[in-house]
C-alpha cells in the first residue's frame, strides 16, 4: 500500500511539473521584460554644466541631454559672430591708375586702394557690432541655462524616482498568482 501510494505521488508531481511548466516561462518572460525597461541615470553637476558651457557654446547643454537646444545656440552663435565680423570689416576699393613717366615716356600702372567711408557702412559697422554683442549676450544666457538644465535634470531624476509613471505586480500566492500594470499620471 505504501508503494502504491508512492508512486501516485510521484505521478502527481511530475504531472504537475508538466502542467506548469508553461507558465514558469510565461513569469519569467514578464520578469525578463520588465527589467529590461530598467535604466541608470545619473545626476549632472550644474556647475560642471556651467564651466562646459563657459568653454564651448551649447556644451553644457549636451552634458544635460538637451541636444536640440545645444544645437539652436551653437549655430546662432557661429551665425551671428560670422555676420557681424563680416559687416565689422572695413570696405574697402581697389583701383588702378596709370601714370606716364615723363622722361622716358613709359606708362607705369599703379594700384591702390581706399577705404569707403559712407553712410552704409557706418550703419553695417554698427548692425555687425549688434550681432556680436548679441552673440556674447547669447554666451552669457546659456551659461546660466546650462546650469538651470543640470537642477532641471536632477529634479526630474527625483521626481521619477519618487512617482514611477509605469510599474509591474506579481503576488505568487497558493491558490494562484496575480499580476497588475499601473501608470501614474
Amino acid at each position: 500500500m505504501r508503494l502504491k501510494v508512492f508512486y501516485l505521488i510521484l505521478c502527481t508531481l511530475l504531472f504537475s511539473a508538466f502542467l506548469f511548466a508553461g507558465e514558469d516561462e510565461e513569469i519569467a518572460g514578464i520578469r525578463e521584460i520588465v527589467e529590461v525597461k530598467k535604466s541608470i541615470v545619473i545626476s549632472k553637476d550644474p556647475v560642471i554644466s556651467a564651466l562646459l558651457a563657459v568653454q564651448y557654446p551649447g556644451l553644457g547643454q549636451v552634458y544635460c541631454g538637451k541636444y536640440w537646444r545645444a544645437a539652436g545656440i551653437l549655430v546662432s552663435e557661429i551665425a551671428l559672430i560670422g555676420g557681424g565680423i563680416t559687416l565689422r570689416g572695413e570696405q574697402k576699393e581697389k583701383f588702378t591708375y596709370a601714370v606716364i613717366d615723363s622722361a622716358e615716356g613709359d606708362t607705369v600702372y599703379l594700384e591702390g586702394e581706399r577705404t569707403i567711408v559712407t553712410e552704409t557702412t557706418e550703419t553695417k559697422k554698427n548692425i555687425g557690432n549688434a550681432m556680436i554683442f548679441t552673440a556674447i549676450g547669447i554666451h552669457i544666457w546659456q551659461i546660466f541655462d546650462a546650469y538651470r538644465q543640470a537642477n532641471a535634470h536632477n529634479r526630474d531624476i527625483i521626481k521619477r524616482a519618487k512617482y514611477k509613471e509605469t510599474g509591474f505586480n506579481l503576488k505568487l500566492k497558493d491558490d494562484g498568482f496575480g499580476i497588475a500594470f499601473y501608470k501614474n499620471f
